[in-house]
Parts: structure tokens; sequence; C-alpha cells
């Protein structure tokens, strides 16, 4: 926590830039700023955001000016022009941490201001990881929480917690060499089985059931043709038991066998 910081004082922590592919923590620091004290008009080539633990001030965004106080977070992003300052008669003071992050972050953070009061916990740990080792990695640590309550706070509609359709997609790719059945993906979805599959179909185009045989399918072909197995062990690992049931599948999909469609793609890659 940041109690008893004198106004005016500020800490930065010094990190390494690890090139992290999804969030890449970048500076993080703590300031009880005094009265008035400013910031730009400024451009950042990261992603900054700004906790306010107590106190007021503005954030201004082009031609937008908001007034903050304590459990908001008003949001920096790459390139835009920004200018904050604290209030003459009870400013601000804040935590901030800069970083990187991959598109499906930076969708989260659209809103130049978000109230998230139940985030002071993480950017009080990410203000106290200046003198613990790996802080790099901790400081992601808690900015992935972040981001899970910032989705979170979408709610179902929006929110990846309402993306059924691709949480099933994930799973069947993720597990499509075992058992599985429609049925048991749509309850460990909370879903009715007959509204999961219509659903599916809307968004995929298919049935869950042909989309899992086509997963399968199409990862049987890839074993034979980049790793070279054979029509058993491809069968095997793509989740078909039966090298018979595989085979006659293989060919409604492929329009021949599993061994002759082998052979002509290595063919192909024979030149």
């Amino acid at each position: 926590m940041t109690d008893g910081r004198a106004a005016g004082e500020m800490k930065d922590t010094l990190l390494d830039n690890l090139h992290m592919a999804d969030i890449n923590p970048r500076i993080c620091g703590v300031e009880a700023c005094a009265p008035g004290h400013s910031f730009g008009p400024a451009v950042r080539e990261y992603f900054l955001l700004h906790y306010v633990v107590r106190g007021k001030g503005i954030f201004r965004r082009g031609k937008r000016e908001y007034t903050l106080q304590a459990g908001e977070i008003f949001v920096i992003r790459p390139g835009e022009v920004t200018y904050y300052e604290a209030d003459m008669r009870d400013p601000w003071e804040y935590m901030w941490a800069g970083f990187d992050c991959a598109p499906p972050f930076a969708a989260l953070l659209e809103q130049d201001v978000l109230r998230l009061p139940g985030a002071l916990q993480n950017f009080s740990r990410i203000a106290g990881c200046g003198d613990m080792p790996a802080k790099e990695w901790r400081i992601c640590a808690q900015l992935y929480e972040l981001f899970a309550e910032l989705d979170a706070a979408r709610g179902p509609a929006q929110g990846h917690g309402g993306n059924y359709v691709g949480q099933a997609v994930n799973y069947i790719k993720s597990n499509y060499s075992q058992p599985m059945r429609v049925q048991d993906i749509a309850a460990g979805l909370g879903l009715n089985r007959s509204y999961f599959c219509r659903l599916f179909r809307q968004q995929t185009g298919l049935s869950p059931q042909e989309y899992i045989v086509s997963c399968r399918l199409a990862k049987a072909a890839q074993f034979m043709t980049e790793h070279g197995m054979s029509q058993e062990e491809a069968a095997r690992q793509a989740g078909y038991p039966d090298v018979f049931s595989f085979s006659r599948m293989f060919r409604r999909k492929y329009g021949m066998p599993p061994g002759r469609y082998a052979a002509r793609a290595r063919q192909k890659q024979g030149g």
C-alpha cells in the first residue's frame, strides 16, 4: 500500500523489457501528487493505466475531460495525446502500470475510464514488486488477474464467459484424441443440448458432431502427411480406435482412402 507517502513523492520501479508476447510489462510506479501537479500533453508508445488511490484530478484525452476519484482507472493508449492534473485542494495519489499487450487484451481497454475498485489489490501488489526477484513475471501475473476482472465486469453478453461456441471449439481442438459426447460439452457449458447445437451451427455452419469429425480427420491427415504416421497410428492419435470406421469416414471427406491420400501428399512434397 501507499499510505503515508508525502505529497510530491514518486517511486518508479525499473523493469527489464522481456518482450513477452501477450502482456509485456514496461513501467510501474506510485506517486502522491502535489496540488496542481500535471503531466502532458504527452504521447505514449504503450498502454498505461493509472489507478487512483485517493484524492481527485482530471484526465483529458482529445476534447474529452474526466474528473476522477479513488477507485477509478484512467487509460492511456498508445499513440494518443493525453493530459492529467491533480486537484488543487485534494490532489490525487495514484499507482500506474505500463505494458504492451496483444489485441484480445487491448480490446478490454477501449474505455477512457474504468471503474474497478477491486483493482486496488492488483495495483498494490504491482507496486510492491520492486525489490522482488522475477518482478516482471509477478507484475504480469497481476495484470492477467486485472484483465480477468475487466472481462468479467463486461458481463456474459460481451465477455468471454458468454462465448460458448468459442469455448466448445477450443475444447474440441484440445481434446480431439479423447472420447467426447456433444451432450457432455453442452453440460460443461451449462447449456441445453438442443440450444447448444443450434447456437454452434449458427456460428460455424456445422453441427458439433460434424465439427468433431472434421477436426479429427484433418488431424489424422496432418499426422500422415507431416509426421509420417501410418494409417493405424494416425487414426489412433486422432481419436479413432477403429481403423475401419476411420477409413470409411476419411474416404467420405477426402474422396480417397487414407493411404492413397498420404501417398499423393508425399509425392507432391517430393516434387
